[in-house]
C-alpha cells in the first residue's frame, strides 16, 4: 500500500486544523478524499478502493465523494482499512 503524502502546503495544514477543531467540540464533518488522505494516512487510491468496496459509505455531493468523520473513525478503529 502506498502511503499518502504528508501535508504539502498551507491548505493541507488548514484542513487538518479544521478536522482537529471539529473533533475538539464534538462536531461531525463530511470529509473529502484529500481530508481522508491526510487524516487517515492512506493513499487516494486506497480511499477510492474502500469506497468502491462499500467499506467506507459515502455521500455524494454532485460528483464529489464525502465520508462522515464518525464513520471513518469507526472503520479505522475496527482495523478494516488496508
Amino acid at each position: 500500500m502506498r502511503i499518502a503524502s504528508p501535508p504539502q502546503n498551507e491548505a493541507d495544514y488548514e484542513r487538518l486544523a479544521r478536522i482537529d477543531a471539529a473533533q475538539a467540540v464534538g462536531t461531525d464533518l463530511l470529509l473529502d478524499v484529500r481530508d481522508i488522505e491526510l487524516y487517515a494516512h492512506i493513499s487516494r487510491k486506497t480511499v477510492y478502493r474502500l469506497v468502491g468496496r462499500g467499506v467506507l459509505p459515502e455521500k455524494r455531493i454532485g460528483r464529489n465523494i464525502r465520508v462522515s468523520k464518525r464513520v471513518l473513525d469507526a472503520v479505522l478503529s475496527q482495523g478494516i482499512v488496508g
